[in-house]
């Protein structure tokens, strides 16, 4: 009867244990949300902050997104390159697969990723909606 109380024990554990686990359906985003000029306000290991605040930018449209150069001092230049890309709900991948920015947090004036390339690293970094 002992060992009949003990198993009844354990199943009990393991089925709270399982229901309290975090849900597998991690949070999505529409397109809509990403869509905008974003400023780099921390993170990554190149970002330095302009003096005059022109930090660097990326600019996501429906079809495309624009990466903007810096200079020497941080500071947004007119060039840029464009990169087609893919949008899954959670992740923005560079059509070329050399990049993905995974979303941490997306809000309406908040953009959190955490960007990998495929030559090997990964960054986090946080930009605001212009």
């Amino acid at each position: 009867m002992k060992n009949v109380k003990n198993l009844f024990f354990i199943i009990c554990l393991i089925a709270v244990s399982v229901s309290c686990k975090k849900s597998d359906d991690e949070k999505t985003y529409e397109k809509s949300q990403l869509l905008g000029t974003w400023k780099q306000t921390a993170g990554g290991t190149d970002f330095m902050a302009c003096p005059s605040g022109l930090n660097r930018k990326i600019v996501i449209t429906d079809a495309e997104m624009k990466d903007y150069a810096t200079n020497d001092t941080g500071c947004t230049s007119d060039s840029y390159l464009t990169y087609d890309y893919t949008f899954d709900g959670k992740k923005l991948t560079i059509e070329s697969g050399v990049i993905s920015m995974q979303i941490v947090e997306l809000t309406a004036t908040t953009l959190k990723v955490n960007t990998s390339f495929i030559i090997g690293g990964s960054q986090s970094e946080t930009y605001t909606k212009q």
